[in-house]
């Protein structure tokens, strides 16, 4: 399979990139209102325009950009509409880690094993809609299901990514920091709905530091998978 080459202007571009993601992340976690907003989105943006100007085609990459753009998309829904479109947000996540998935079977050694982890990956995921219906009852809905089963499909792409962790190391580590990020948002979500005076519990301390920890883990996941698509090597 075709990888990406290494270029006399990705050094440069590399550090502008990383300085201009770091300005950003420095304003999102220090920031709010309009200005937050720009700068939490923009960060984003810059993910797929840096791989698009970048990188030459490979399966990585091919599975790669679209997802980052579908993660613009999502945090267009999310960021710049403040969230009014969560379900609409969350199929553009999954087909994040869907597409996430088909990056780590190009991987895969034989079919057979491409074969055993999708099977695998359905039942775990199915696992986790049926613990949702048990937990939420007459209250699930269409948003409760795609939520669980990117949360499933997420936390399956990262045990497969730790197993091809000689391919790229930068990629389950994004994977794990995004999963952070969800950890995070989950646990307001919950906290809010199930414990009374939320507000004032130590829970509310710790995942509302004074500063944005949900996206202290979101954007460097996303610069990390950006950055995982580089290759210094041919694969055969």
């Amino acid at each position: 399979m075709r990888v990406a080459k290494i270029t006399p202007l990705r050094p440069f571009a590399t550090v502008l990139f990383l300085t201009v993601e770091l300005i950003l992340f420095y304003l999102i976690l220090t920031t709010g209102g309009t200005l937050n907003m720009v700068a939490s989105f923009t960060s984003i943006l810059i993910c797929p325009l840096f791989c698009t100007l970048l990188f030459t085609k490979s399966t990585d990459f091919a599975f790669t950009l679209p997802a980052l753009c579908f993660t613009v998309i999502a945090d267009w829904f999310l960021v710049v509409h403040g969230g009014a479109d969560k379900l609409s947000a969350m199929i553009c996540f999954c087909a994040v880690q869907l597409l996430y998935c088909a990056r780590l079977q190009m991987h895969q050694s034989s079919g057979l094993r491409i074969i055993k982890s999708l099977s695998l990956r359905l039942a775990f995921s199915l696992i986790f809609i049926l613990a949702a219906f048990y937990t939420l009852g007459d209250k699930t809905d269409l948003l409760s299901i795609v939520s669980v089963f990117y949360y499933a499909t997420l936390i399956f792409n990262i045990i497969e990514a730790i197993g091809q962790i000689r391919t790229s190391v930068l990629f389950p580590i994004g994977l794990i920091l995004f999963l952070m990020c969800d950890t995070v948002i989950g646990l307001n979500v919950m906290a809010e709905l199930y414990i009374q005076s939320f507000y004032e519990s130590d829970l509310y301390s710790i995942i509302n530091p004074g500063f944005n920890l949900a996206w202290m883990f979101y954007l460097p996941s996303q610069v990390l998978i950006t950055l995982s698509l580089f290759k210094t090597h041919s694969e055969k």
